[in-house]
């Protein structure tokens, strides 16, 4: 349960901009293979400023580096969480028109 809660406390911290970009993707262009790109897309540039320009050290994933996670296990498990958000949204505008 603990690390749950560390995962849901990066997406907080990271993932809300990249799903908000491609909801608004989603719901203005209505093409779920736009929105699937910009959420990749925006995730690789969060992923990319983070790593190599923001923090050249990586000293800012340490806290949960120190607990067993990865950063890949925080990246994937994130992207992971924002495509069944986005999945779940498109199905539900299929369903409603």
């Amino acid at each position: 349960m603990k690390k749950i809660n560390l995962y849901f406390q990066f997406y907080k911290n990271k993932f809300a901009f990249p799903l908000a970009l491609s909801l608004f993707t989603l719901f203005s262009l209505k093409i779920m293979t736009l929105a699937v790109l910009t959420l990749a897309a925006i995730t690789f540039l969060i992923w990319f400023y983070q790593k190599f320009i923001n923090d050249k050290k990586n000293q800012t994933l340490y806290f949960y580096y120190n607990l067993g996670l990865t950063e890949l296990k925080l990246y994937t498990f994130l992207f992971i969480i924002n495509m069944i958000v986005l999945i779940s949204i498109n199905i539900g505008i299929k369903w409603m028109f």
